[in-house]
């Protein structure tokens, strides 16, 4: 069984049609980053609100706009601030971002894919690919972690998420 996700998920990341080696390691989303003098304790204190493009109901299938939306401070790295703002247990990572694919990590995803069950592991994911995935040049996003019982490392885009209606 593991030998055939393994083969699936080869499959999906050769077929994902983007040179991983061009624009590595540069931000290319075209959305502020929050400042480098910025320090841990800067972003504890900004709402939680200011962290998301798109609140995700994996319940109801449904996505939301923030509407404190701030472009100034919606960037990827903002972006992984907020979900781990909003996921404490599950600390995202970036990786890199090559072409249209942003590669991310979670090191330690016993939470996510044990803790959580399907459904909140469903969640976690439809909220982090439809926001990380709404910044401008990230099509795809590549979350790499050991896999468990409730979910497996994958790339997903939003159309992955097709079926969650915009609400107002």
């Amino acid at each position: 069984m593991r030998i055939i996700l393994s083969v699936i998920l080869a499959a999906t990341l050769l077929s994902c049609n983007n040179d991983a080696t061009k624009n590595a390691g540069d931000d290319t989303t075209g959305l502020r980053q929050i400042p480098a003098d910025s320090s841990e304790a800067d972003i504890v204190e900004l709402n939680t609100e200011d962290f998301y493009i798109w609140k995700v109901n994996s319940e109801e299938k449904t996505i939301r706009k923030n509407p404190k939306l701030q472009h100034a401070l919606l960037g990827v790295d903002t972006l992984i601030a907020g979900l781990n703002k909003i996921y404490p247990e599950i600390k995202l990572e970036m990786v890199r971002q090559g072409n249209d694919t942003l590669y991310t990590q979670i090191k330690e995803a016993t939470y996510l894919t044990e803790q959580m069950g399907s459904a909140g592991a469903e969640g976690y994911i439809a909220s982090a690919v439809i926001n990380l995935s709404s910044a401008k040049g990230v099509k795809f996003v590549s979350i790499d972690f050991e896999m468990g019982s409730h979910a497996m490392p994958d790339v997903w885009s939003r159309k992955n998420f097709s079926d969650y209606k915009v609400i107002q």
